[in-house]
């Protein structure tokens, strides 16, 4: 999934207005919010658990926590804190381990 930012301005804009301290902690509290609606959503579709809110509602839930961490990340990327190289390398690395711990599971489980 690549993923287009096209107010630029206004997060260089963020970035000189808002403190590291505190876009740090924008972070931590986007952050937070996001893994709330991963497991909201986890109960909206198991029902074991069960939720007032829909499948739907959950999904628009995670996807609005998830742009305001994509949002919190951009800000501090525009501060230096985030070297986008470093991550998409990183990225590739846990995206292989986690594969071939799925694919580990599935062929000990045949």
């Amino acid at each position: 999934m690549k993923m287009e930012h096209t107010n630029d301005a206004e997060i260089i804009l963020l970035a000189e207005h808002v403190s590291n301290s505190d876009a740090m902690c924008q972070l931590a509290e986007e952050a937070s919010e996001l893994a709330q609606a991963a497991l909201k959503l986890r109960r909206a579709v198991l029902q074991g658990n069960p939720t007032p809110i829909s499948m739907k509602e959950a999904i628009a839930g995670l996807n609005e926590e998830f742009a305001d961490v994509i949002v919190a990340t951009l800000v501090l990327g525009a501060k230096g804190f985030i070297d986008v190289d470093e991550v998409e390398a990183v990225e590739a690395k846990k995206q292989t381990r986690w594969l071939a711990r799925v694919l580990s599971k599935v062929t000990s489980d045949v």
